[in-house]
């Protein structure tokens, strides 16, 4: 079970209310790896992961707050926990604090 400090990696995507997506990694083969509650992600993202497992998947919608680049719209995210670990395990050389505009910590 997920819980705060765990390093989560998942896949997602990240569409508006209309389905039109924003972001996501989908058809790549590169996972999101985050800490948990360390503030690197949108932070309904990073408290929709809590208390859950490898292989579950969830839905979420939240309006964007002010410090968002996409302030006062609705976001949709559809992700999948792929895996959970203590310590960072796919990230590499990574010197990007905005994992949603990377283009992959593997490359």
């Amino acid at each position: 079970m997920i819980k705060k400090g765990d390093y989560v990696a998942i896949k997602y995507i990240g569409f508006f209310d209309n389905r039109e997506v924003f972001d996501t990694n989908e058809d790549t083969n590169i996972l999101l790896e985050f800490q948990v509650g360390s503030g690197e992600i949108i932070k309904n993202l990073d408290d929709a992961v809590l208390n859950m497992n490898i292989g579950e998947e969830k839905e979420i919608r939240f309006l964007a707050d002010n410090n968002h680049a996409m302030a006062g719209k609705f976001l949709n995210f559809k992700f999948k926990i792929i895996d959970v670990n203590k310590s960072p395990k796919y990230r590499r050389n990574c010197q990007s604090s905005d994992c949603c505009n990377c283009r992959g910590c593997n490359n």
